[in-house]
């Protein structure tokens, strides 16, 4: 599942944060403009999502997100 941020400001816009609802607990990639993040999606918010990652928390902000997929 690929959440591209095509026609709306964020990613978590409409259609997009029911469907990063599911991924909630999965292993994803969260793309930005300079960089892939990845870990288990735990917590997304207004502003930041928030991934468990093997060497800790990564928080990103919303508004660089590019796309939000299942890690494979």
């Amino acid at each position: 599942m690929s959440l591209k941020n095509k026609n709306y400001p964020c990613v978590l816009c409409g259609i997009y944060k029911k469907n990063m609802q599911e991924l909630i607990g999965k292993e994803v990639e969260v793309l930005t403009a300079d960089i892939v993040y990845r870990g288990i999606l735990v917590e997304i918010g207004e502003t930041e999502i928030y991934l468990q990652a093997e060497d800790g928390w990564i928080v990103v902000p919303v508004e660089g997100v590019m796309d939000v997929r299942a890690a494979g």
